[in-house]
Parts: C-alpha cells; sequence; structure tokens
C-alpha cells in the first residue's frame, strides 16, 4: 500500500464490481489497483473538463483494444 493511501468504504452496485473484478483480473491488478487506475486515468484523460471530441474517443478506444490484445 502507498505511503500516504487512506482507506475508504465504497458501495458500487453489483454490475460494476463485477466488471471492475474481471478488468483487474485481466489486467493482472487488485481490484484497488484497478479502480485507482480507472481513477487516475480520467484524471489525466480530459484536464480541462471539456468533452472529449470524436477523434479523442476513437483513439481511446484503439489504445484500450491494443492493450487487451484484440488492436
Amino acid at each position: 500500500m502507498e505511503k500516504n493511501s487512506i482507506r475508504i468504504t465504497l458501495r458500487i452496485p453489483e454490475q460494476l464490481h463485477e466488471k471492475l473484478a474481471n478488468s483487474a483480473d485481466l489486467g493482472t491488478r487488485s481490484l484497488n489497483s484497478e479502480i485507482v487506475k480507472r481513477l487516475e486515468e480520467s484524471f489525466l484523460s480530459n484536464t480541462d473538463d471539456r468533452p472529449l471530441t470524436a477523434s479523442q474517443v476513437r483513439e481511446l478506444i484503439k489504445e484500450e483494444l491494443a492493450k487487451a490484445g484484440k488492436g
């Protein structure tokens, strides 16, 4: 665990938990690491609060497919 991390209790829908757990397994990460990774990426990918453009969405999809070995 990171030195400056805090522990929280999080309530999420069961289906979302299943999706996150499956994604974590595919990425060989813990569920916690998967959630932290996704939260961090959400801040990095769109820091100016504007909606993503179609080309940005396409690029993100291409990147995720490549990571999953489907691109």
